[in-house]
């Protein structure tokens, strides 16, 4: 009993009284195959209208604050329909503790209610499954895109926000590269972007085609290349698994 308890409020969020008393009984074997059968039938969040959010730059002063005032109100509702989710006993627990999990993980902030609702979409079709694919898609995503500006990242003037963070937070973690390798996966995601209604785009003629040097390898790598290195890294591996430890197990790691 404490067993499935612990499963239930480690894995989802808990189990109301209603639902405690229908699976009180279970064993934690059918416990954990119905999380996993619940969760493939995921369905994304609604995105709404999709205004031009790019434009506001070109916004007189009153309409650029009606406009910021109208995505802030966008993303409380996003806000309480993703808590409302999570509360809901028709939808996936194991599924929206996974979003909310790599939602701390791939620290991401942005202002417009179009851009929020795509990424949470994009975690959403990933949460479980391949964590490369999950790692590309996020590459590609237009918020996390802007909001360590890889929009800035090119041939003649390389950004290193993505690429450092990339490292650090979001595959083999701190002191497991150089500052050589923060340059070099920099320029190989020159060129990495987003048009104005929030799709990515690879924009040719700002990507640095020229050979790179990262942890060991060389070639004249891209994006995709750079991950995939990341990801032979056996501390890739330790990294990742320690941290969806301590969210779903405890904070002292068992190696």
């Amino acid at each position: 009993m404490s067993q499935l308890l612990h499963l239930y409020r480690r894995a989802g969020f808990g189990l109301s009284p209603g639902e405690w008393q229908q699976r009180r009984n279970w064993s934690v074997k059918r416990a954990v195959n119905d999380l996993f059968a619940r969760a493939k039938n995921q369905s994304p969040l609604p995105e709404g209208d999709n205004p031009d959010y790019t434009n506001i730059g070109m916004m007189s002063v009153a309409n650029r604050q009606e406009r910021l005032k109208m995505e802030r109100q966008r993303l409380m509702q996003l806000n309480h329909s993703w808590i409302t989710r999570m509360a809901d006993p028709e939808e996936s627990d194991l599924l929206e503790r996974m979003c909310f999990f790599w939602h701390g993980h791939f620290a991401c902030e942005t202002r417009f209610g179009l851009l929020a609702t795509r990424q949470l979409n994009t975690l959403r079709k990933h949460a479980l499954g391949n964590f490369r694919d999950l790692v590309l898609a996020i590459a590609r995503d237009p918020s996390m895109i802007r909001y360590l500006n890889n929009q800035q990242n090119r041939k003649r003037s390389p950004n290193e926000n993505f690429a450092r963070e990339l490292m650090e937070l979001f595959t083999i973690g701190r002191g497991n590269y150089s500052e050589a390798d923060v340059k070099e996966a920099a320029r190989a995601f020159t060129g990495w972007s987003g048009d104005r209604t929030g799709n990515y785009v690879f924009r040719t003629r700002l990507h640095d085609y020229g050979e790179k040097t990262f942890m060991g390898k060389t070639g004249d790598f891209n994006g995709e290349d750079i991950i995939d290195i990341l990801l032979e890294q056996d501390e890739t591996a330790r990294f990742i698994c320690r941290k969806v430890y301590r969210h779903f197990v405890g904070e002292e790691i068992d190696e």
